[in-house]
């Protein structure tokens, strides 16, 4: 008996080697619905290798994607999107009709997998409504949070994500680094760090979660602070005291 359904599966090729390529790939290899067909890097596949699929996603660097969308055959009508959350639909390819963008907002990193994928807001994009309902098919089939948004939006949703991951996590590394000052690893902070957060998410706003003597408005011990900071990590004192003076604005406002 013929299976039919296996036909009308979407085919899906991602273009790259990184680490979202990977977790990509990883997610849509599992997904009902499509099918990866291949995950296809200039590293490791010639031009001819690229298979024929209805969607391209262009899981590469940001600066790449214009070039990359470029110089690929790939074939007329098929749908490419980027994955890019400060890259505007417009700097693929004008030569690609069905130009899209399928942005995931997570973190991603080699060889680890988050524990939900499906809680991840996906972002998307298209210059026709082809290219807009590939991509809106592609997403739901990893995702339960599929939004339509311009390109000015998502860049700006981009830029809340480096505050609140990339941001967030250079101020475990300082800390880290602090610690190591006084003889003790990160695991001494691994408690307050993970009540920091879990507040942060149980709370309506991470605003009403904050602590700390910049909330209280010590004077004294952010002067004890940075004195330890002189001695220590000099570099470090103009970065206390801007994000000292934001929290104690902030919370002046709750």
């Amino acid at each position: 008996m013929v299976n039919c359904y296996a036909e009308i599966l979407m085919k899906i090729a991602i273009i790259g080697d990184g680490a979202v390529a990977e977790g990509l790939a990883r997610e849509f290899g599992e997904a009902a619905g499509v099918t990866l067909i291949q995950q296809w890097a200039r590293k490791t596949h010639t031009v001819a290798e690229l298979a024929p699929a209805d969607l391209y996603i262009l899981a590469i660097s940001d600066g790449a994607v214009a070039e990359v969308s470029g110089v690929l055959p790939l074939p007329k009508g098929s749908v490419v999107a980027h994955t890019a959350g400060c890259v505007a639909m417009a700097d693929l390819s004008p030569r690609i009709v069905n130009r899209a963008v399928i942005y995931p907002l997570q973190s991603f990193t080699r060889g680890r997998r988050q524990a939900d994928f499906r809680r991840t807001p996906f972002f998307i994009e298209g210059a026709t409504p082809h290219a807009l309902q590939t991509v809106r098919r592609a997403a739901e089939a990893i995702s339960d949070s599929v939004v339509e948004m311009s390109s000015e939006r998502r860049a700006r949703i981009h830029l809340a994500g480096a505050f609140a991951n990339n941001f967030s996590n250079a101020m475990l590394s300082l800390g880290e680094l602090i610690a190591a000052d006084a003889g003790e690893t990160f695991d001494t902070l691994r408690p307050i760090v993970a009540e920091t957060f879990a507040k942060a998410l149980d709370m309506p706003s991470p605003r009403l979660a904050q602590t700390g003597a910049a909330q209280r408005g010590d004077l004294y011990i952010q002067a004890r602070h940075l004195a330890i900071l002189a001695d220590t990590h000099p570099e470090l004192t103009t970065l206390y005291k801007e994000i000292s003076n934001r929290i104690c604005r902030i919370s002046k406002k709750n």
